[in-house]
């Protein structure tokens, strides 16, 4: 624990910040209307009114917290593995996606009986996402 407290403690809040932020725009980019927002938002049932009268502070808010802690535990382990550079960066981002939060996503999208569009916009844009936080950690 002590250990764990360490690292912590040596987190470069500022590195979490901007990886926080590009997976955030990463993330804007892949659902906009012009990439694959409109197919996800067919797969999950949602029209534009349903966007318009959701509470966008707290989605995005929330959405961005979620990211942060996210790019904080990647900057731990990412320094836990002593790795260094871009490409170390992207290939373990993509594969703490890969190899953990796809798989999960999968099992839950297969038993709430999700469209495969769904499972594969979502599996794919976590990869894209992590990978370019990876990228920003790797490179910082």
């Amino acid at each position: 624990m002590e250990l764990l407290m360490d690292y912590i403690e040596q987190l470069n809040w500022f590195v979490v910040f901007v990886a926080a932020t590009t997976g955030f725009l990463t993330g804007a980019l892949w659902y906009s209307k012009s990439m694959l927002g409109k197919v996800w938002m067919k797969t999950v049932g949602l029209k534009d009114k349903d966007v318009k009268k959701a509470n966008m502070t707290v989605t995005m808010g929330g959405a961005f917290i979620g990211l942060f802690i996210l790019a904080a535990a990647l900057e731990i382990t990412f320094d836990v593995f002593a790795l260094s550079g871009a490409e170390s960066g992207i290939l373990f981002g993509a594969m703490v996606a890969g190899g953990f939060i796809v798989p999960l996503r999968l099992m839950h999208s297969l038993f709430e009986l999700k469209a495969p569009q769904y499972i594969l916009i979502t599996g794919v844009g976590d990869v894209v996402m992590l990978g370019v936080m990876g990228l920003v950690i790797g490179l910082l």
